[in-house]
């Protein structure tokens, strides 16, 4: 949702000439559908970097947290139930 609000709020110019600032998405989607692709991206370049940015850490937060997590978890003690036994093994006396 933090992702969301940010894309979503991001200011960028409303015309190149001007400095009035507005949401970059609305602004690219709407140069997009009036004037053409090559508007659109005047804007919209900012909107794809925060967006490919706020990509890359959704990806790489969760997988670190994992990993960071994970030596402190027990291991959970075999019930017998799994249909893979688990061979223990036997000292020689």
């Amino acid at each position: 949702m933090m992702a969301f609000a940010v894309l979503f709020f991001l200011p960028g110019t409303i015309h190149p000439e001007q400095s009035f600032l507005g949401p970059a998405f609305l602004i690219s989607l709407y140069d997009g559908l009036s004037q053409g692709v090559e508007a659109m991206w005047r804007s919209g370049q900012a909107v794809a970097i925060t967006a490919s940015i706020a990509a890359l850490t959704g990806v790489l937060l969760p997988v670190a947290r994992v990993k960071t997590e994970a030596p402190d978890q027990k291991p959970k003690p075999d019930t017998g139930k799994s249909s893979h036994a688990r061979r223990e093994r036997k000292e020689p006396l």
